[in-house]
């Protein structure tokens, strides 16, 4: 693996994770009320941390997350509805927006899921997006989300039941 991730340490590379969240996300807060709360380095300086960004709004969260040497960049948004149960109400952004999109717009990041793609493949692929750090595929899952914003928080309950069958029978 020889990727500009590893030009920076742990603590750098978390920093200007942060930095470029709150950069690309600046929509949450201007145009939907959510304010960035928090940012945390799970499991320490370390090469296999994860990087976390949360963003509030009332009991609904948005949570950014880069595994780094997974090369791994994924949203889950808690979406304060109390028609659903906890479990329902939690969710990856994009397999949603897969999900809603009828399989048209899929993962930024490449998932493992469905169940035929190989693990060697998915990394590869994952390590030619990230070859030149987390801010192209961090820009693109911005964009992502600010599109498909609306589109996931005016979904049914039941279209998001459906989504959550979806997903258990998917991955």
């Amino acid at each position: 693996m020889n990727s500009s991730q590893d030009n920076f340490s742990v603590k750098e590379a978390a920093d200007r994770f942060q930095e470029l969240v709150c950069q690309k996300f600046d929509y949450l807060e201007n145009d939907h009320g959510f304010r960035f709360s928090k940012f945390s380095l799970v499991g320490g300086n370390t090469s296999g941390s994860e990087a976390r960004c949360f963003y509030q709004k009332d009991r609904s969260t948005l949570e950014i997350i880069w595994y780094r040497k997974q090369f791994d960049l994924s949203a889950i948004l808690f979406l304060d509805r109390p028609s659903l149960s906890r479990d329902e109400q939690t969710f990856y952004l994009e397999p949603i927006i897969e999900y809603l999109s009828h399989g048209d717009i899929t993962p930024i990041v490449p998932q493992l899921y469905p169940r035929n793609k190989t693990f060697a493949s998915v990394m590869d692929a994952r390590e030619r997006l990230f070859r030149e750090g987390i801010e192209r595929p961090l820009s693109y899952l911005a964009g992502r989300i600010q599109s498909y914003w609306k589109t996931v928080h005016r979904t049914s309950d039941e279209n998001i039941k459906d989504f959550h069958r979806w997903y258990q029978n998917h991955c």
